[in-house]
């Protein structure tokens, strides 16, 4: 097992976390609908909507450190904050319309048809889940998802969170979380899995979320 270190995201690592996960999920068949063909344009894309959504996000995502450097990133919204406050919009809308106008568009869409779907009731929301792409399969996404499951079982409230990737449901599922519902977006088959708690409300976990930009 490699050595890790995984603790909540600083401010100051926000710009090397967003090229991590935008590295890591340039290849999601969403993504390539949204943003185009070429690696490189949706790696950019990625980026600079992933740097404006970790510096509004409710909570800092966890972030997985090998020899100092971040190989994985780990998101969640608390309860009853996956839907960014009305503050933080123009920052990721600037961020989305820079990438162009068809792109912004199918952003548009994309986003819209996951949010339709979230559940009603109160649930964190997950996500991103992403590794850098040289060291995917060794683990490090599991240990991120296990840090973050003590939390969510020590708050005592159900998960939620979407993939458009088939083999990230086996995944997830090894992870407590079930398929909820199937939906074509864009063209492109999606998966919306939920996870609901292991232990009782109100348990101590051994990592808490902080605001984002605080340690």
């Amino acid at each position: 097992m490699i050595e890790l270190e995984i603790r909540p995201m600083r401010a100051n690592e926000r710009i090397e976390a967003a090229g991590v996960a935008a590295r890591a999920m340039r290849d999601n068949p969403i993504h390539v609908v949204v943003f185009g063909p070429d690696p490189a344009r949706r790696v950019a894309a990625l980026d600079r909507i992933f740097r404006a959504l970790f510096r509004v996000a409710p909570a800092a995502p966890l972030i997985a450190l090998r020899a100092g450097f971040i190989v994985g990133v780990c998101g969640a919204a608390p309860p009853g904050t996956c839907r960014l406050a009305v503050p933080a919009w123009p920052r990721v809308l600037i961020a989305m319309a820079r990438n162009g106008l068809g792109p912004f568009r199918r952003t548009l869409h994309w986003l819209e048809a996951w949010s339709q779907r979230d559940p009603a009731e109160s649930h964190w929301h997950v996500g991103p889940v992403a590794v850098d792409g040289g060291l995917q399969g060794l683990g490090i996404g599991s240990r991120m998802l296990a840090a973050l499951e003590t939390t969510l079982d020590a708050d005592g409230e159900p998960a939620w969170l979407e993939t458009d990737k088939p083999e990230n449901t086996v995944f997830y599922q090894r992870a407590g979380f079930t398929i909820s519902a199937e939906a074509e977006i864009l063209g492109t088959r999606c998966w919306f899995l939920t996870r609901h708690p292991r232990q009782e409300r109100g348990r101590v976990g051994n990592v808490n979320f902080s605001p984002t930009g605080k340690s």
